[in-house]
């Protein structure tokens, strides 16, 4: 700790120089910063001021050098004109003559008219050009009177750049006349030369076009070399520009250079002065160097003053330092000695106070520490224990066992005599179920403490933890004579009772006795609930497991007592459980079932073909629609060997969470049972057979007798519901007929198109009569025009009629009837709803069976055979459909089938 405090202290003085020197830094560096860009900016200003004064004094001596030239030029046009007025031509040669000699700089005079012609010319040499000799003078500007008008300026590869100077002979009676004169600008090539700018500099001159006339360098301007294309030369020879211009380039020799120019406004010619950029970079690379001389010169003077004065601040920081290293070491009557009034002073003060009460504290909290190292330990101990207890109580599921488990630990636990845990009843009372300690001498197992009474009912009542230091001095507690002579048989006078709850309900109490008047503490009845939560939770576990224990008896007798077999199929398809009665139906002992596939076990005694059905059922995760939406699946099972017929019923179940564990089948033999129904319909296709042609022969000579005359009214009325009898045994015969068809698959029918919706309107047109006399309001409803079946038109048109008869029938007058047709994927959906009497819940399985009638149509007085709705099942069935009805006693019936859409069916099925 100490090494460390010197670490900091240390860096303490490193962060003191650091920061006296990073000061004076700053402030040397930061004046500097504000000097230098003014200075920079100073150089590249003088800079520029002297590029000025240099290129105004060529373009002085240059606008000298050209007035000089103007001057000659209207001088010899006054004598031009004076030799020509005199008509000699002698006089006009002899002055062209004079002129060359005096004017060196010309190279050639002349005379001209400006309707074309040449009046005289004189050159001192043939100056190099690409014109005829005839040609006019290369001017493209029109002299004024008395003035001078300049040409482009003319560079060819063997000669100085020349320039044409034009100025009109003197009177406006010689307008038409010029002089012309062609100058030499080679002097300006001297004049260019003569020029001393230093440190690299040089002066170029352009024409109007920015083509290079003068420069340093002659053979550059031989080469007629333009500098149209750079940008300051642009701006140079610009018009309007009387500052000048500056700016910087690459030259044609490939240095970077910055330049200043002015404009000759005389000739329109451009004059620049340039200088290496290097030798502006010098200069601003001096100042850089001096100030970064100045800043290293700044930076170590502030370090040695920084170094010196943060150790001369920090000298009584370690002096403090080592005395808090002493104190450290454990000499706590040490004091550091104040040599300073000053805040070190101060500090060193703090430090002696702080000290000083760091001392006592330090007593003080060694005491704290043997206190809570002793309460750590008890704390440790009762965890312990309750962890202990607990396990032990998850050891055994007799609730009895648990209750003794619970009372046991505790009498140690929390220095009691006595401990009883009571379990709360559904009527409030409380019942003892654990007894422990000296409460055996006054409470014994059974006996029953009435709702609110005593300390416990207290806490049941409250629903939390409830004590008393002197439970027979306890004031407003209720305590009948009987428990206080049981308390005093016990000696418990100090009471501590904690309610036993689970999710909130609370099940019981756990009471603990001391045999003195002692106060229970508020760890102890913090201790005492959370063991108290455990043991609700084991109790809890122990009734339900007993609870389950009897459930799980009471559902095997009822399996074992019942007539038919069932059995439990897991997810995997194995056998899971089976009563007896299943094994008897089997062939095999219950026992050996369980643990074997379904279709080991069916496959030995039954056909493949009534197998393959109920495994279907357990396929693919118990994937059947029907079951998976719990409207269960059923089927028939022929056993071969035994010549039986077993009906079977497969429905899903489930856990608490509504997963599918299982499927739960039931057999039942109902060999007997087919054997008589084959009997009775082969007795009713008999007698059927039999019956239709008498009936006819009745009918008709019913239908004869009433068209007899003179026959009595009363007579025609006997005849005429004879002939309803026997149009009714007549409809009964053909239903018969065509049930006994259907089941032996002799029905001729003849499958092809049919548009549903069509046909169900005109088989409610049909029955619109019936409609209209009981009142009934008809609507109906379609999702498309058209939705086509593939099925018999005659056999389909019987179940919409049979269906749609029955809502008319079983509806009391004035009742509703809708009809919906619909397509539901692949399936056509047809269904009619009534507000009729409903069907009951127990009577809605058997409705598709043969001669079924429910239970309540018998108040209605309808006439009904139970064979409408079967002929319904059996017609939709063979065409691959399905049939079911929704219903509830008194709310009406929903009624619907279903049939394959005829345009997802194969074309070669449909016939032509």
């Amino acid at each position: 700790m100490w090494p460390a405090i010197g670490h900091r202290l240390s860096t303490l003085r490193r962060r003191l120089f650091l920061l006296l020197a990073a000061t004076s830094v700053i402030a040397v560096v930061g004046v500097n910063l504000i000097w230098l860009p003014g200075t920079l900016r100073d150089v590249h200003e003088a800079r520029a001021e002297l590029q000025l004064v240099a290129v105004r004094g060529v373009r002085d001596q240059i606008d000298l050098f050209l007035a000089d030239q103007e001057e000659g030029l209207r001088t010899v046009a006054k004598l031009f004109r004076a030799a020509i007025l005199h008509g000699d031509p002698t006089d006009v040669a002899l002055v062209a003559q004079r002129f060359l000699q005096r004017e060196k700089a010309f190279e050639e005079i002349g005379v001209f008219d400006t309707r074309g012609q040449w009046r005289y010319r004189l050159s001192r040499r043939e100056v190099a050009t690409n014109l005829a000799a005839a040609a006019p003078p290369a001017i493209d500007v029109a002299p004024q009177v008395r003035g001078v008008a300049w040409g482009a300026v003319t560079t060819t590869e063997t000669s100085e750049p020349w320039v044409t100077l034009v100025t009109p002979l003197s009177g406006a009676a010689e307008s038409r006349i010029l002089v012309v004169g062609v100058l030499n600008l080679k002097d300006l090539w001297s004049l260019i030369a003569e020029v001393k700018l230093g440190q690299g500099g040089r002066a170029y001159v352009v024409d109007r076009r920015g083509g290079l006339i003068a420069a340093d360098d002659a053979n550059l301007v031989l080469k007629r070399l333009s500098l149209a294309n750079r940008p300051f030369v642009g701006s140079l020879i610009e018009e309007n520009r009387p500052t000048g211009v500056t700016g910087s380039y690459t030259n044609e020799r490939g240095v970077d250079a910055m330049a200043t120019g002015l404009r000759v406004d005389r000739v329109g010619w451009g004059v620049a002065v340039e200088h290496p950029r290097t030798v502006v970079a010098a200069a601003v690379g001096r100042k850089l160097w001096f100030f970064a001389g100045l800043t290293v010169a700044g930076v170590l003077v502030s370090a040695a003053a920084g170094h010196v004065l943060s150790a001369r601040l920090t000298r009584p920081l370690e002096r403090l330092r080592l005395g808090v290293q002493r104190f450290g070491r454990g000499e706590l009557d040490h004091r550091v000695s104040i040599e300073t009034a000053d805040e070190i002073g101060e500090l060193a003060l703090q430090f002696n106070q702080m000290a000083a009460e760091l001392s006592a504290s330090h007593a003080r909290l060694e005491e704290r520490i043997r206190e809570a190292t002793r309460d750590l330990a008890r704390r440790q101990h009762e965890a312990e224990e309750l962890a202990r207890v607990a396990r032990t109580l998850t050891e055994d599921l007799d609730v009895s066992q648990v209750a003794d488990r619970v009372v046991q630990p505790v009498l140690a636990l929390f220095a009691v005599q006595s401990a009883v845990l009571w379990l709360r009843d559904p009527d409030g009372s409380l019942v003892a179920l654990g007894i422990s300690g000296r409460a055996r001498l006054g409470f014994s197992r059974g006996d029953v403490l009435p709702a609110g009474a005593s300390m416990a009912g207290w806490a049941v009542r409250e629903g939390r933890p409830v004590w008393t230091s002197d439970v027979l001095a306890e004031p407003g507690l209720v305590l009948t004579e009987d428990q206080r002579l049981r308390l005093q048989s016990a000696g418990d006078r100090a009471i501590l009772c904690v309610p036993l709850a689970v999710k909130a309900q609370t099940i019981g109490v756990l009471s603990l006795g001391a045999g003195s008047t002692r106060a229970f503490t508020p760890e102890e009845v913090t201790l005492l609930q959370a063991f108290a939560d455990q043991a609700a939770i084991a109790l809890q576990n122990a009734s339900l497991y007993a609870e389950s224990q009897t459930q799980r008896v009471q559902l095997t007798q009822i399996l074992e007592s019942t007539s038919d077999g069932v059995l439990f199929v897991g997810p995997d398809r194995r056998v899971q459980a089976a009563n007896q009665h299943t094994g008897e139906l089997l062939g095999r002992p219950s026992t050996q079932l369980v643990g074997h596939d379904l279709g080991d076990v069916l496959g030995r005694e039954c056909t493949s073909v009534s197998t393959e059905s109920l495994l279907h059922a357990c396929r693919d995760g118990f994937g059947a629609a029907r079951i998976a939406e719990g409207q269960g699946a059923d089927g028939d099972l022929e056993m071969r060997n035994q010549g039986r017929v077993l009906h079977w019923e497969a429905r899903t179940t489930r856990d608490a969470a509504g997963r599918t564990v299982g499927l739960t089948i039931t057999l039942h033999d109902v060999t007997r049972e087919r054997e008589i129904a084959q009997m009775k319909s082969d007795f009713v296709s008999f007698a059927t057979h039999q019956l239709r042609t008498p009936l006819s022969g009745i009918k008709w000579l019913l239908e004869l007798g009433m068209q007899e005359s003179g026959v009595p009214d009363s007579a025609t009325s006997y005849m005429r519901d004879a002939l309803g009898a026997s149009q009714r045994l007549i409809q009964l015969v053909n239903d018969l007929l065509d049930v006994s068809r259907l089941e032996s698959g002799r029905m001729k029918a003849t499958p092809q198109l049919v548009d549903l919706v069509e046909l169900t309107r005109t088989v409610l047109a049909d029955l619109k009569l019936q409609i209209d006399d009981k009142g009934h309001r008809l609507t109906m409803e379609t999702d498309a025009d058209l939705l086509e079946v593939f099925a018999d038109p005659q056999l389909l048109r019987q179940v919409v009629l049979n269906l749609a008869s029955n809502a008319i029938k079983y509806s009391p007058t004035g009742g509703d009837i809708g009809v919906r047709l619909s397509r539901d994927g692949g399936l056509v959906h047809w269904q009619i709803q009534d507000t009729g009497i409903g069907i009951p819940k127990e009577s809605q399985r058997h409705l598709f069976e043969k001669f079924y009638r429910a239970d309540n149509v018998a108040s209605l007085e309808t006439d009904g055979t139970g064979l409408g709705l079967y002929l319904v099942r059996l017609i939709v069935e063979q065409i691959g459909g399905r049939v079911g009805c929704e219903s509830e006693e008194g709310h009406g019936s929903t009624f619907y089938f279903t049939a394959p859409c005829a345009r997802d069916l194969q074309p070669a099925a449909t016939p032509r």
